[in-house]
């Protein structure tokens, strides 16, 4: 290689500015590197997302080179997305990154050589080092042999790394056209017919899935069914099934033209390894290692893992374990038989069934498998003739929003039909088609490039509006950031925004947003139009007992006749443990817990329904195994009456409830509240100090708002808090440090926060019309959150005097914060010199307490009052199962001694959690180090009764139970120390004496909870 007439053709052209400019350098250097290379320069504009440079050798790929500037900075340019997304494709495999000067090789994305030939100082090249490391690397590049595909893990990745490269070819593609360009025509399409909020990634992801495993597919038929020609990208098509008519179509108007020009190479390329692949092989090995009989329908797991497995999260890609499968399935089957008197349940004539979210046709394979059963009593040698006659494929229906689900769908059903005897006709496909179950059914006209996905949305509404249903079944998405947000699901969910004839009026509806409550909703809706039927879910198992889903249990409660519940339980995230306390696992690999639920709808019946519930606990195969065995008689279902206000679908001590309920809710005791509030940014928007405070804002307005973005590490705007209206915020406020305010952010940690009060500015929700009355006021107020997780113990509560966060109290749960006085709007230029605060107390509480006691006790003490009472571990555990469901409930004495006794012990406690108490300085602990105090570690040791923050520095003196108390959802002592090591601080003297000062606060109220449950005679409390 002459790296001598190299170097000079790059300075003959240095001052011409572009790197295009000295592409035809590189192109000679790399050409003459040996013989059979062709190096092509890439156009800009003609292919979307491929490097600058495509290098074969004797026809045969051998890698790609970026070409930055001259002297650039390439460390900089490998952090660039445009790099990432190579690395992350089979652009990686084989890379050179370049500024002409400075040359990177990467293998599989991995660094392997870089050298520095020259640098360029004052419009001048200057050589710098020996040419031979640089020669070296340019070999080794030209070198590299290609990956021999001989099992099916390998396959995977490499059809992972090409679908990545495909997936960023359609997105660099879109940011180059305009509205008339074929891919955003094609994107519009799909927003209109299927997906109204699909954005480029995910229609990039989304397509290009498609067509990586769609030739796939046909690759597979090529090698089942070679024929004469070679497996290429015109003949692709002619393998794809035809019982799939929006595929084949669609890959004909793709794939077997040019219309979509950009992305062009990326197929070709993701074809020519195909066409390389010893196939037949590879589906051999797979085969006999899966004991899966078909490639396709099974592979599709194996890819997407290599793809990105957070797809599977993202969009609910979880595959229903069979043993949940065939429980449903059998559970309607039966009931169709004995409570709907249909002798063929699921393969009788007059029902028709729906998988709404059918992914890969798991359901819909499990009811034919059924429906074959149930029809072996006429003999199997009549399958082909009973299918016709009992028109099964006319009556079974699914819908699915992607395509390779949806694709598998047909191919796994079509094989299972097939391989049971059934004979297809000509042109006759399954009734699975690709649409968006939740959006409205409306007849789409038929466009150009549209018209496959056209027919499958007109034959899709046609179901939705026009068929009846008499079977819903399936296992919909769970994602509580829904996307499906058309006003015809949600105006179908409103109906569960009521209870009792009268408004919800919660605060935060967004559990009633989740995908899978819309799903239960359009099931419920179907099944009602036929006036009777089954609807069999397993969902997220939220709403069976979350207050926020009352509305929506009275309204399945009104609309079935008899609904069975088996929760599955399996709930990592409440740390759910079974009544033995064995470990209890999912039955998915999600954290979140779900149930099995079955609702029946009887004609001519009124009444509400009937509820069963039952659990499953322990292991994922012990449930796995139950599920197989047990069927709907075999379950030990418990009889529930579900009853006003919440409905509940679990089982409750009804023994308590009545004398619970004789309480008064503290939200009815104090009506004026709301939730913490919501920063969007607590990075940045709320500091240790008040000097960090004034420090970021200052720094935050004055930079541009892409500046601040990433200075602050703020990520993408929200749909209510944006970087620009953060800053015009702070802006139009002047940077008034009286606005620097404290705020409670953890128990017994107050920190500091810019609080201007407007909704949307620096503070996405400043909850206003509550924290005024705390911002230089004297007051003080309950934080409480609304119910806990079943499996916790109930400690949900924290006196403040300051303004809180919404998950101040606890991370899992939203927070509320109840004030006790309310003071005058002073905003609007009213004077505040003899300003009047109110009590925060309903009347009619007013009324009823005064006639328990015979007087009218202080705010202050009835607020201490209370304060006791919800700290009495008797009342804790007495009402514990309807603690976890709502907001707590006071009971009040006629006893003035006890008021005024519990009202001494109630202030003693709130003097202690606002750190107001003299008996702090009591000190129990000792702190000892060598000064430094730097949060490292936080460790426990409890036979020394110590907690060590780095290798020197320690607090001793602090018991177990002291360190292990928690309030809300917080150990506190751990809590306290692990955000600081979190924020990297150094403790300073004051911190040191303040966390002391917390080890006795809950000394003291350990001692004290006990103090209260002697003084409480009993309960109920009179």
């Amino acid at each position: 290689m002459n790296f001598i007439h190299y170097l000079q053709e790059l300075q003959n052209n240095l001052t011409r500015g572009s790197e295009r400019t000295h592409y035809p350098a590189l192109k000679n250097l790399v050409d003459s590197g040996m013989l059979g290379i062709i190096t092509t320069i890439e156009e800009t504009g003609n292919q979307a997302g491929i490097p600058d440079f495509t290098v074969r050798k004797n026809d045969n790929l051998v890698g790609y080179i970026e070409a930055k500037k001259i002297g650039e900075n390439l460390d900089k340019i490998e952090e660039t997305e445009q790099l990432q997304r190579y690395f992350d494709s089979v652009i990686g495999e084989n890379l050179i990154l370049t500024n002409y000067l400075e040359f990177r090789w990467y293998l599989d994305g991995k660094l392997q050589l870089k050298t520095r030939l020259a640098t360029v100082e004052k419009n001048k090249i200057i050589i710098v080092d020996d040419a031979a490391k640089t020669e070296e690397l340019i070999l080794s590049f030209l070198n590299f042999q290609e990956k021999v595909i001989n099992n099916y893990y390998d396959l995977a990745y490499q059809m992972a790394a090409f679908t990545k490269a495909i997936r960023y070819g359609i997105t660099e593609a879109l940011k180059l056209e305009n509205e008339q360009g074929e891919l955003t025509q094609l994107k519009l399409l799909f927003q209109d017919l299927l997906l109204p909020d699909l954005d480029n990634s995910n229609f990039a992801d989304m397509y290009a899935q498609t067509i990586a495993y769609g030739l796939f597919t046909a690759r597979v038929g090529h090698a089942q069914n070679p024929g004469q020609g070679a497996f290429s990208r015109k003949t692709a098509s002619i393998y794809i099934s035809d019982k799939i008519p929006f595929l084949q179509g669609l890959f004909r108007t793709v794939i077997e033209t040019d219309i979509i020009s950009k992305i062009n190479w990326t197929i070709d390329k993701l074809v020519e390894f195909l066409a390389k692949v010893d196939m037949s092989n590879i589906l051999e090995n797979f085969g006999r290692e899966t004991r899966q009989e078909d490639p396709v329908v099974h592979f599709y797991e194996t890819f997407l893992g290599a793809y990105e497995a957070s797809l599977r999260k993202s969009r609910g890609v979880y595959y229903t374990p069979e043993p949940v499968v065939s429980f449903i399935v059998r559970a309607v089957n039966d009931l169709l038989d004995k409570e709907f008197d249909l002798d063929d349940g699921l393969g009788s004539r007059k029902v028709t069934i729906l998988d709404p979210a059918t992914g890969t046709g798991t359901f819909l394979y499990a009811v034919i498998k059924q429906i074959y059963f149930n029809f072996q009593k006429y003999g199997v040698n009549r399958w082909n003739e009973l299918l016709r006659d009992k028109k099964v494929l006319q009556r079974l229906y699914g819908f699915e929003l992607l395509m390779t689900p949806y694709t598998i769908a047909h191919l796994k059903l079509a094989l299972l039909l097939e391989t049971l005897g059934y004979r297809f006709e000509d042109k006759e496909r399954l009734n699975i088609y690709l649409t968006n179950a939740l959006e409205e059914g409306v007849k789409k006209s038929e466009v150009l490039l549209g018209k496959y996905i056209s027919e499958e949305a007109n034959k899709a509404a046609a179901v939705k509006t026009e068929i009846p249903i008499y079977v819903v079944l399936g296992n919909p998405p769970y994602s509580g950031h829904s996307e499906n947000k058309n006003d015809w699901i949600e105006g179908l969910v409103r109906d569960y925004y009521q209870i009792d004839g009268v408004a919800l009026k919660e605060k935060n509806t967004k559990w009633l947003q989740d995908d899978y409550v819309k799903f239960i909703r359009f099931g419920q809706w179907k099944i009602d139009k036929n006036s009777q039927g089954i609807l069999a879910f397993v969902t997220n198992h939220g709403y069976l007992d979350n207050p926020t889903f009352r509305g929506m249990r009275q309204n399945l409660l009104q609309t079935f006749t008899k609904i069975y519940i088996l929760d599955l339980h399996g709930n990592s995230k409440k740390k759910e443990v079974s009544p033995d306390g064995s470990a209890d696992q999912n039955v998915f690999d999600i954290q979140q817990g779900v149930s099995i639920g079955i609702f029946i709808k009887e004609e001519n019946n009124s009444d509400l329904a009937t509820v069963y519930h039952s659990n499953l606990w322990g292991s994922r195969e012990h449930k796995y195994e139950l599920l197989q065995q047990l069927n709907l008689d075999t379950v030990e279902w418990e009889k529930i009456e579900p009853s006003s206000p919440f409905y509940l679908f679990i089982p409750q001590d009804t023994d308590l409830l009545e004398e619970y309920n004789q309480g008064w809710k503290i939200t009815d005791i104090m009506p004026i509240n709301s939730l913490g509030i919501v920063t969007s940014r607590d990075s940045l928007t709320i500091q240790w100090t008040a000097e960090e405070v004034e420090k970021t804002i200052n720094d935050f307005v004055n930079l541009s708002e892409e500046a601040a973005r990433e200075k602050y590490k703020l990520g993408k705007d929200a749909q209510e808090w944006k970087v620009s209206s953060a800053q015009e915020d702070i802006r139009k406020t002047g940077i008034n440090n009286n606005l620097i305010v404290p705020i409670i952010y953890r128990p017994f940690d107050v920190q500091y926060t810019y609080y201007t009060g407007k909704s949307r500015g620096f503070i996405c929700r400043p909850r206003n019309e509550i924290m005024k009355n705390f911002i230089n006021r004297n007051n003080m107020g309950f934080m409480i959150a609304r119910g806990i997780e079943r499996e916790r113990d109930y400690d949900q509560i924290l006196c403040a005097n300051q303004i809180i966060t919404n998950h101040t109290l606890s991370i899992k749960e939203n927070n509320y914060l109840l004030s006790l006085y309310i003071y005058p709007d002073t905003d609007n230029q009213q004077t505040n010199l003899f300003e009047e605060k109110t009590p925060n107390l309903s009347p009619k509480f007013l009324t009823a307490i005064k006639e328990k006691l015979g007087y009218l006790p202080t705010p202050e003490n009835i607020f201490y009052y209370a304060y006791a009472v919800f700290h009495s571990p008797t009342y804790r555990q007495r009402y514990a199962e309807f603690l976890k469901i709502d907001f707590p409930r006071l009971p009040l004495t006629k006893n003035d001694k006890l008021f005024t006794t519990l009202a001494t012990k109630g202030e003693t406690l709130v003097n202690l959690h606002l750190m107001k108490s003299d008996t702090l300085n009591n000190l129990i602990t000792q702190y000892q180090g060598d000064n430094e105090n730097q949060v490292i570690q936080v460790n426990y040791s409890p036979q020394k009764q110590q907690v060590s923050i780095n290798k020197n520095c320690h607090f001793t003196g602090i018991p177990e139970n002291i360190w292990e108390f928690k309030i809300g959802g917080y150990q506190v002592l751990d809590k306290w120390l692990k955000d600081r090591k979190k924020a990297k601080r150094k403790l300073s003297s004051d911190d040191i004496i303040h966390y002391q000062k917390i080890v006795v606060a809950l000394k003291n109220t350990i001692e004290i909870m006990q103090e209260i449950d002697t003084i409480i005679p009993n309960f109920p409390i009179e």
